[in-house]
């Protein structure tokens, strides 16, 4: 039997004003045949995971075209564009195969489409029918719209939040895929429930989400079903179809949607357990001056996090800290391109009079007029710490490390993987130095961080994912989702499907 493998993977925000392009891609996972499979294999990653079980079970892995990119704007056409005109040549050139597997994050969405992973899924069923094995693996923030249900045979998601499985998610994938392969009877129920949260706002390691996942874990281990997931959609895809929704496989078919009706009523049921509480600036000084144990105070600029699909470019938090309480020492990072050319014009040493921040989304974000000094410059690529991706290379773009008074900023052109350490540590800043260490990441940060951080607290920025949900400029999605309207059990509980 052959497997053939496949990625088109982004994460979009709808609200980030600067779109996803070819070259975002490109510097993140942009290869075909033998150059994908040997860049994903034993990696933690979705790709590598179902490689390791397709492996594992004798079965010939057909390494397709892989293209990824990190949380970003909406894609532009040349994307699906580029993955599609890929995928048909592929496709007549890689013989009869038995199943296709594809690696998606489930909430992309480009210019000419709401749901990028339902045309992929679409496309691949043109191409081979329908004799053929589909599965694929999502991000647990994925939007899994009817189309993509319809046309997969196997959904799985991250059971994780902060994400550490993504070798798992595949390699379930994979194995369930494998299974059916093999002739093996899986029904796979679903449904959805019309709720968004704020990432930053939940954790499946604690608190009522994870209580909820670990019943429907149960369910796994006493055999009523093979394999869950729990989606909660990602709360900055404005698109005319979407939801938060569970996904269960098994050999039974009422029991498969008896765990999915049970698991959306549990989702729907903790949606105001479902929020962290905010910080204010005034409360990250008093923390930071009273650090007693010396552990830096790690402060999340959640709205304004790339891995969530903001811009990365405020300056907020380090500007009001430096202004209100200069004698603390910063860690910080910001996303601005401009501010990096100029940094390599001048070089190391310099100092200048300049602006930092706003130069990608000026509508959220302003500019701070600062006076700074280059401390080094880099090409941008590094190892990402982990767990979650441990070992993979990322890259974040040209990169200038500076000095603003008692602030060390790591000032990026393509900021990426924002919850690892690495993305200060590569670049000259140990956070462990700083009274304040500032993360542009929701959730992600939390398991890295925690080894060496103090307290962690979070400021909403008011950016592209903030968590004031409601304050958005939605314009596709009903506005009968919570948190916009609120009820004790919405119709979409009792609408489960499965095949």
């Amino acid at each position: 039997m052959r497997v053939l493998l496949m990625e088109i993977n982004q994460e979009t925000n709808t609200f980030c004003a600067t779109p996803a392009v070819l070259e975002d891609y490109k510097r993140t996972l942009f290869a075909e045949g033998e150059e994908m499979y040997n860049r994903v294999r034993g990696k933690e990653l979705c790709l590598g995971g179902m490689i390791a079980a397709l492996e594992e079970d004798g079965i010939e892995v057909v390494p397709g075209f892989g293209i990824r990119a990190t949380a970003g704007g909406v894609s532009a056409s040349e994307v699906y564009d580029e993955f599609e005109k890929r995928f048909r040549r592929i496709a007549t050139e890689c013989g009869k195969i038995d199943g296709c597997y594809i690696s998606f994050h489930g909430s992309h969405q480009s210019v000419d489409s709401d749901d990028v992973c339902g045309d992929a899924l679409v496309l691949a069923r043109e191409l081979f029918g329908n004799d053929i094995v589909i599965a694929c693996s999502n991000d647990l923030h994925g939007n899994i719209t009817k189309k993509m249900f319809d046309h997969a045979d196997i959904i799985t998601a991250y059971q994780t939040y902060p994400h550490v499985d993504h070798f798992n998610t595949g390699y379930r994938a994979a194995k369930l895929g494998n299974r059916m392969l093999r002739g093996e009877k899986l029904y796979m129920a679903y449904g959805r429930t019309p709720m968004i949260q704020p990432a930053n706002g939940y954790s499946t390691n604690e608190g009522e989400l994870h209580r909820v996942m670990q019943e429907l874990f149960a369910e796994v281990d006493s055999g009523t079903i093979e394999d869950f997931s729990a989606f909660q959609m990602q709360p900055w895809l404005d698109v005319s179809e979407g939801g938060s929704a569970v996904i269960a496989i098994g050999k039974d078919e009422t029991a498969a949607k008896t765990v999915v009706k049970e698991g959306l009523a549990k989702m729907w049921a903790i949606r105001h357990d479902m929020v962290r509480p905010n910080n204010t600036i005034d409360e990250v000084i008093a923390a930071a001056k009273v650090h007693e144990d010396g552990k830096p105070v790690v402060v999340s600029d959640f709205s304004d996090s790339p891995n969530a699909g903001a811009a990365g470019d405020n300056f907020d938090i380090v500007g009001e800290l430096m202004a209100k309480a200069p004698e603390l020492k910063v860690a910080g990072i910001v996303n601005d391109p401009t501010l990096v050319a100029e940094c390599f014009k001048r070089g190391v040493g310099a100092t200048f009079e300049t602006t930092i921040g706003g130069s990608k989304s000026p509508e959220m974000s302003k500019a701070y007029p600062v006076t700074l000094t280059v401390c080094s410059l880099h090409e941008g690529s590094f190892t990402i710490e982990g767990p979650a991706m441990a070992g993979v290379v990322d890259s974040a773009g040209l990169t200038a490390t500076v000095k603003i008074g008692n602030s060390d900023v790591v000032v990026t052109s393509g900021m990426s993987t924002t919850g690892d350490p690495q993305l200060l540590r590569h670049f000259g800043v140990e956070p462990t130095l700083y009274d304040v260490a500032i993360v542009k990441a929701c959730t992600s940060f939390r398991v890295p961080y925690s080894k060496f951080a103090g307290e962690m607290l979070s400021v909403d920025t008011l950016c592209a994912s903030s968590a004031r949900l409601a304050e958005l400029p939605f314009k596709k999605l009903s506005r009968e989702f919570y948190p916009f309207v609120d009820c004790d059990h919405p119709r979409q509980l009792d609408e489960v499907f499965c095949k």
